[in-house]
């Protein structure tokens, strides 16, 4: 299963997208869901100036400026 959008650095993010961009071999309706969710993610870390970050140092600001009360990587692993 691949990572959420949100766990990927921005080379995993662009590189995704760009394989499904492709299309090869057609895309189902979940891989449509899926680029709709890394083009949001492209669009978030764009837009905040996050794009040289680390998921987890994306977290980590966003936890230290309040903008977020917990945090969500590894939520199932920990």
């Amino acid at each position: 299963m691949p990572k959420a959008p949100e766990e990927m650095t921005w080379d995993q993010l662009v590189g995704e997208y760009n394989d499904l961009k492709l299309g090869h071999g057609g895309l189902r309706t979940k891989d449509i869901q899926y680029k709709h969710a890394l083009e949001d993610e492209i669009h978030f870390r764009e837009t905040k100036g996050y794009v040289e970050m680390t998921p987890q140092e994306i977290e980590d600001e966003m936890i230290e400026t309040k903008q977020i009360n917990e945090r969500y990587l590894n939520k199932g692993g920990k």
